[in-house]
Formats: C-alpha cells, sequence, structure tokens
C-alpha cells in the first residue's frame, strides 16, 4: 500500500488519480515505517527512553495531521521523500555497522542530495529536534491554520507584544494553535520578526500537544511590508485597519505574485527555502492566509464587502479601537459593544470566511466561539507576565500598598 505512488503509474508515466482513502492509507504506512528506523536509529545513539517517547509522541501526532489535511499532491510528494528518505536511512544504518568494530559509534552524517536526491538525510550523536530524520518538499510548507480555518475548526491563539525571540519560542511551546507576532504596536521590525519566526519554528511544544502557527501583524497593509514579511517566511498575515472593499482587494494583489497579484520576485529568500524549492512561486498562494481587520466603524459598514472579496481568508474584529471608533473608548466589554461584535462575527461566517478576535476574558471569548469566532485570542504575553508580577509584588508589599492599573484589558 505504501509503495501505491511509486508503483501504481497511467501509460503515459503520469500518477493515476487515486481515492483519498487509498492515498491517508498509504501515508499513514509511510509513516509508521519512518518511525520505526527512527526509533531504531535513536536508540543506536542511546537516547533516554522517555526523551526518545517524547519525540515519538510528537511525530505520529504531526504525521497524523499530515495525513488529515494535506492535498493528494502533497501525500504523493511526502510518500515519495519518506520513500527516498529511508532508502538513506537504511544506508546510513549499515555504515554505522561497518564502524562499530574500529571507531565509537556515534553517528554519520550524510545528504541525499549527492545521488540525486530531494530527501535530507541527518544522523548524529545527538538526537535532533522533532524527528531524527527530515523528509524535506519541494513545495511550500503546508499552512494548518488556513486548512484548519477552511474546515471550520476553532483555532485558539495567544496574542504576543513582546518582542523577543525567546519569549515567542517560550509561548510558541506552550501548546496553543497559533501566536499572533505583532508589529503594530510593539517596536519590532523585519529582522527581529525573522528570529522571532524562527523561534517559533523551533519551540517544543508540551507533550500532547501540536506546534503554534506563527500569524505575523504588519505595522500597516503595506505592499512593500507585505512582501518582506512574506519573504522572510511568514504565511499567515494579520493586515490593521482594512476599511473597505479596495483595500482587502489590494490586500490580496500584495500576496500574490503577478498575473494575479503584484508581489515582487523574490527568488533565493527564506519563505523559498533559500531558492531550493522550485514550486514555490507557483504554489506559495495555496499555503498563504491573509486575514484582515474590521476596527471602525465606516469598515463596520463596509463588513460584508470587505469579507466577500476574494482572497480573504478572515477577518478580525478589532475590539479596542472599534470600541473607541463606536463612541465607547477603553470600553470594548460595554453591552452594546458585545452585541455589535457578536453582529459582526455572524456576518463573517454567513460571508463564508474565518471571524477572529482578541477576548482576554475567558466567559466572552467562549462567547464568541459559541458566535462562530474561529480564530480567537484568548490571553495576551504581556498582560499574563504583568498581572503575574503585580499580583506576586502586591502579595509581599507592605499593608496598605496599593496596586493600580489602567489598562483597558
Amino acid at each position: 500500500m505504501a509503495r501505491i505512488a511509486e508503483n501504481a503509474h497511467c501509460m503515459d508515466g503520469s500518477l493515476p488519480v487515486l481515492p483519498l482513502s487509498v492515498l491517508q492509507a498509504a501515508l499513514r504506512a509511510a509513516f509508521e515505517r519512518w518511525m520505526v528506523l527512527c526509533e531504531l536509529t535513536a536508540r543506536s545513539d542511546g537516547i533516554a527512553p522517555e526523551e526518545l517517547q517524547r519525540e515519538l509522541d510528537w511525530l505520529r501526532s504531526r504525521s497524523a495531521l499530515l495525513v488529515q489535511r494535506s492535498t493528494p499532491q502533497q501525500m504523493r510528494q511526502l510518500i515519495a521523500d519518506l520513500q527516498n528518505a529511508e532508502s538513506w536511512v537504511h544506508a546510513s544504518l549499515r555504515l554505522r555497522m561497518q564502524a562499530l568494530p574500529g571507531g565509537e559509534g556515534g553517528g554519520t552524517q550524510a545528504t541525499a542530495a549527492g545521488c540525486g536526491g530531494r530527501a535530507a538525510l541527518l544522523c548524529s550523536g545527538k538526537y535532533q529536534h522533532c524527528a531524527v530524520f527530515c523528509p524535506s518538499t519541494a513545495m511550500p510548507p503546508v499552512n494548518h491554520f488556513k486548512r484548519a480555518l477552511q474546515a471550520g475548526q476553532a483555532q485558539i491563539g495567544l496574542w504576543s507584544t513582546l518582542p523577543s525571540p525567546y519569549v515567542s519560542e517560550l509561548i510558541a511551546g506552550a501548546g496553543f494553535d497559533w501566536v499572533l507576532l505583532d508589529t503594530e504596536h510593539t517596536p519590532t521590525d523585519v529582522p527581529q520578526m525573522l528570529q522571532q519566526l524562527q523561534a517559533v519554528a523551533a519551540a517544543r511544544p508540551r507533550e500532547g500537544l501540536g506546534c503554534s502557527h506563527a500569524v505575523v501583524r504588519p505595522a500597516w497593509n503595506d505592499k512593500v511590508l507585505i512582501k518582506r514579511y512574506l519573504d522572510i517566511g511568514a504565511q499567515t498575515l494579520l493586515l490593521p485597519f482594512v476599511q473597505n472593499a479596495d483595500e482587502a482587494r489590494a490586500a490580496v494583489e500584495a500576496v500574490r505574485y503577478a498575473p494575479q497579484g503584484l508581489r515582487g520576485m523574490g527568488g533565493s529568500m527564506r519563505a523559498s527555502n533559500f531558492g531550493r524549492d522550485a514550486d514555490y512561486v507557483a504554489k506559495a498562494a495555496d499555503e498563504i492566509c491573509l486575514l484582515v481587520q474590521v476596527e471602525t466603524g465606516e469598515a463596520l459598514d463596509n463588513l460584508e464587502a470587505i469579507a466577500s472579496v476574494d482572497g480573504i481568508d478572515g477577518v478580525f474584529i478589532g475590539p479596542a479601537d472599534l470600541s473607541a471608533s463606536l463612541g465607547y473608548p477603553g470600553n470594548a466589554g460595554h453591552p452594546d459593544m458585545e452585541a455589535t461584535i457578536d453582529r459582526a462575527l455572524v456576518t463573517i461566517r454567513a460571508c463564508g470566511k474565518a471571524p477572529g478576535i482578541l477576548a482576554v476574558n475567558p466567559d466572552r471569548a467562549q462567547a464568541c466561539l459559541d458566535k462562530g469566532a474561529l480564530f480567537v485570542a484568548v490571553g495576551m504575553d504581556m498582560l499574563l507576565l504583568r498581572q503575574s508580577a503585580d499580583a506576586l509584588a502586591l502579595r509581599f508589599k507592605r499593608p496598605g500598598d496599593a496596586a493600580v492599573s489602567a489598562s483597558m484589558y
């Protein structure tokens, strides 16, 4: 079954159109064989059993996501990559066995590139994050956040305004579905964001939980900023202050290459694995998720037109700015505001797009989910730190000292 993508060819040499269930079964089998090889190699490296089990659990959950959410074309490519990588694993293990009598047996390193393969092989004396071996693909990484929104699966996130890669890696390992990396209201710039994206990608999630997806908010709906953040590898953007359908269409053009858009060709950039992904230009738009913010009375009046723009994947209601625009500054929790936001969430969903919001009050966050919100940030890193620090300080302060907070959150 796992070899079906390799052996079942049409007369012209192309792959036949196979039922989705058959491809999924083949991919599951390929991953099972892959995990057996990973475990064998890790044990030969002397990896601690508990660490090995943790990594295998992660790989098992990751493979389940890929089986569930990959397109048929991506499944075929994954199966082929895993088969290529298997061959190199077996070759590496034979080299290890040959090296054992006269050497330390500490591992070998090789790549498939020298023999025309596209699967990278890395074996070393230290266990590598996520898996012993990492087969690569010439297509952009699958945007599971986008796929989840398209499937109507609610995604729970954390809003991050602390511009530090160290913090980004820490919170990305907490188990949220997504993390908002902000540049609109933080001192973060493009080079700093590159480090934050790398940190999120390197995060090791808690046991039994998946990796967080990075959502980047540029400072403005600007085609130059959008291009720069896409080039460094951002796959999901949240664009602030989109007022009408024309501005939404301009955002769509900014994330797509010509002739569908006007994104500039960057050549060898991080998003295309520095030019190694030959299909990046052709496939990039499929894996880019574009979210826009509605946060003024004018935008609210144009909400249905904005949400109906082709290429917009979701619409985020900005509660703080919207409440100020509608006459309730600093009071997004006013009953009139909550009713207005609830209606907006329903409207967005009725347009076939994903509604989103930031709601740090758990009851309010659940109410938004009940109204159909699909990407909901339920906390903010700076707020969590501030509240914990204030509470701890207050516990040990002198009696009679007061703690004051003027934040709207």
